[in-house]
């Protein structure tokens, strides 16, 4: 079986969301003895070459290519020159309206058509930039012959917002890299945190600052759990002063640690350390971090929202979105007892065991051989 992907994005080596995905998805399925040709406008990340070392797995690029000559053109030129079984867009969009091979598309959400459209004025959504990619989102989920999803809430979305069949929709779920398994020492958790100038008890939050992310919300809650031991630590990077200026109007500026960005080596120490991972986010089609959270044995405490509570499962927490108080009051108890946060650390550690990249790739591979035959 010759499998092509659509490794577009992997120019940057940052591990988060659709990167992370592709890059575990491709080295799962080097290990499953699949041969694989990775199609990519601009050269890969030589990070990434490293870490795909290993028979069967070929390499194509154009850069500088216009991107819809490459995607609309060049991918099935290359996908017939090579023989391709199945030509897989891991990212929500990125598939040749035709090819002479069948096509699969994992779309992690519908969340442009559910969160970030509406939010847009008349003028942004004629932009022709914006018309642009609006109409390479809507290409792709048609084109497809199957998608892929990563949780039953995305999945419904889909059916319901993007009227794509049922039947031709299968879920796999998302995980966490090993890392986050092995425990951090605590000498090595200190030299870690030092780096980031955190030398304090503090609850943590990684990820975007964008409108979706609510990080107003966990600001008005740990405002509210009045902690003065503690700090809230956020980490990501982007504009602050937003965020600044409304920690300040709660009078919660001096508790509040912005990180910056945190590289992907440092974050185990990250979630080891916190007293809790708080995810206040409004909506998520799968939610990384709460794997990576969980993982690491980390107290999870996530929105009631969206896949939240379902990736969560049993693993933590959940708090109702409509009352940061509900929120300040998880944080207040997690803050002082020990024995809840060991009972919440053992329920994360726990469903963690769920989650699996392996998994994924063998139920990937399954969807495969379904749609051509052989399954």
């Amino acid at each position: 079986m010759k499998i092509a992907l659509n490794t577009s994005l992997l120019y940057d080596s940052h591990l988060r969301g659709w990167n992370r995905y592709t890059s575990s998805l491709i080295e799962g399925l080097m290990d499953k003895g699949l041969n694989l040709c990775l199609y990519s406008r601009e050269e890969i990340h030589p990070d990434f070459k490293e870490r795909f070392k290993g028979k069967g797995v070929t390499y194509r690029s154009a850069p500088g290519t216009n991107y819809l000559y490459w995607e609309q053109v060049l991918l099935p030129k290359w996908c017939k020159e090579d023989r391709v079984d199945i030509l897989h867009s891991p990212f929500n969009y990125g598939l040749p309206v035709r090819c002479p091979c069948l096509k699969v598309l994992t779309l992690h959400d519908a969340i442009e058509q559910k969160f970030y459209f509406p939010l847009q004025s008349f003028k942004e959504k004629i932009k022709p930039s914006s018309l642009k990619y609006r109409m390479i989102q809507a290409l792709a989920p048609r084109s497809a012959d199957h998608i892929i999803t990563v949780s039953e809430h995305a999945k419904t979305d889909l059916i319901n917002d993007l009227n794509i069949p049922r039947e031709k929709i299968s879920v796999t779920l998302e995980a966490h890299p090993k890392e986050f398994e092995t425990k951090v020492s605590e000498e090595e958790k200190k030299e870690v945190l030092k780096k980031y100038n955190i030398d304090f008890p503090y609850f943590f939050y990684v990820g975007g600052f964008d409108e979706r992310k609510n990080i107003p919300f966990l600001l008005e809650a740990f405002a509210k759990a009045a902690l003065p031991n503690h700090r809230l630590v956020l980490g990501g990077g982007g504009d602050t002063s937003e965020l600044e200026r409304i920690a300040s109007i709660l009078g919660v500026n001096a508790f509040v640690h912005f990180s910056g960005y945190i590289k992907d080596e440092d974050l185990p120490a990250f979630y080891q350390g916190a007293e809790a991972f708080a995810y206040a986010s409004h909506y998520e089609g799968f939610g990384l971090q709460v794997c990576e959270a969980m993982a690491s044995a980390c107290p999870t405490l996530v929105s009631d929202q969206a896949s939240l509570p379902e990736v969560l499962g049993i693993g933590g927490l959940v708090f109702d979105l409509n009352d940061a108080s509900h929120l300040a009051d998880m944080l207040s108890k997690i803050a002082t007892s020990k024995e809840i946060r060991d009972e919440l650390s053992a329920k994360a550690l726990k469903r963690s065991k769920d989650f699996s990249w392996d998994k994924m790739a063998l139920q990937t591979i399954d969807i495969y051989k379904k749609m051509l035959g052989k399954g």
